[in-house]
């Protein structure tokens, strides 16, 4: 079964994320970037499987999400990150596309939808 890494502090999305894509995925959840990146170098250490998608909420405690993603992008050149931006947060969305990141999603109610059109797209283009 493929991995999802899911990373944001609210484990009640993370359970949505569970119920919507856990057929499909293991899907593990981290409530904050440094969890994260702790647990990929653990996998790393062990030489384990990394994950395939790693999605991650722009709004982290201990630093934003295009700060993780430059950070991930250092160890998992083959996985797809996609970054969740709040919809009302249009700046934040400018930096991200000035910064080059194209894999994004605005975080509204259909947030979901576009989320599963995107794994779907990864699975038949690169798995």
């Amino acid at each position: 079964m493929k991995t999802l890494f899911f990373v944001d502090q609210d484990q009640s999305k993370i359970e949505l994320l569970r119920n919507s894509f856990g057929d499909e995925y293991k899907i593990e959840g981290f409530e904050t970037g440094k969890q994260c990146l702790q647990h990929i170098k653990l996998l790393e250490k062990n030489n384990e499987d990394l994950p395939e998608v790693v999605i991650v909420d722009y709004s982290l405690p201990d630093m934003n999400g295009l700060k993780l993603q430059n950070k991930l992008q250092k160890f998992l050149e083959d996985t797809k990150i996609i970054l969740l931006v709040p919809r009302e947060k249009d700046e934040v969305l400018l930096k991200i596309i000035r910064k080059g990141f194209m894999n994004y999603i605005m975080k509204d109610l259909n947030y979901l939808k576009l989320l599963s059109s995107m794994l779907e797209k990864r699975n038949s283009t690169f798995l």
